[in-house]
This record gives structure tokens, C-alpha cells and sequence, in this order.
């Protein structure tokens, strides 16, 4: 079983709540066909796009949204300032996980680089 996406959980949300990704993105400030874009080539949501998504949908948990842990909307609360946990700590967390993320396939690669190198030099 593959672990869902951001990109995914977002399509999920649309569907539930039964509005078009269009009216969604146009709500969320991005750009018309973003969404469709980022599910057709497997890609991932930027921080830029989550910022934008989180301030235009508050009720979005933010922590669903990123990790698929806890509920889809926030049940204490919204993404604002006004919440237990800020909404600039909210945005933190997400722009550390996606860094972490990124850093993550930054090293499989690397690995699988220094993998590469060691099987050449033995031949030589």
C-alpha cells in the first residue's frame, strides 16, 4: 500500500466537501490547473501552495494535510493565530517537514550514488 500524498489528501478533501478543484484553487490563490498538474505527474504540494491552502481553507488540519495523522478538519479551532498552536508554528511544521522530506531523498539518492561509485571502482 503506497502512503498518500499531500496532493492526494487535497483531492480527497475536494471530493468530500464536493467542490470543483477549480473553485478551490481560485479560493486558494493558485494557479488554474495547479492541482490536476501536481496529481497527474505524482508531484508534491509546495510550501508556498500549503501556506496559500492552509490560509484560504482554515479548517483544514494542518497536520492531516501533511502527514495524514489525526482528522481532516480541525475539530478545536482553525489555522489562525487565534489557536492553541499559532498558525506560524503551524506553517514551521510544514515548511521542517517538507525540508526533512526533501533532505530524504537528497540522501537515498546520494546513497544509491556512493552505491554506484563503489560497484565501478571494484571493476576497475
Amino acid at each position: 500500500m503506497t502512503e498518500l500524498k499531500a496532493i492526494d489528501r487535497i483531492m480527497q478533501f475536494i471530493h468530500d466537501q464536493k467542490i470543483r478543484p477549480s473553485h478551490f484553487e481560485k479560493k486558494a490563490d493558485l494557479a488554474n490547473g495547479y492541482l490536476s498538474t501536481q496529481k497527474r505527474r505524482n508531484g508534491s504540494l509546495g510550501e508556498d501552495a500549503l501556506y496559500k491552502i492552509l490560509s484560504a481553507y482554515p479548517d483544514i488540519n494542518a497536520n492531516w494535510l501533511i502527514t495524514g495523522v489525526g482528522s481532516k478538519i480541525n475539530s478545536q479551532g482553525s489555522n489562525t493565530p487565534n489557536s492553541d498552536k499559532s498558525f506560524e508554528d503551524k506553517i514551521n511544521y510544514i515548511y521542517n517537514y517538507v525540508i526533512g522530506k526533501e533532505s530524504e531523498k537528497q540522501i537515498a539518492l546520494l546513497e544509491a550514488e556512493i552505491k554506484s561509485l563503489k560497484s565501478i571502482k571494484k571493476t576497475l
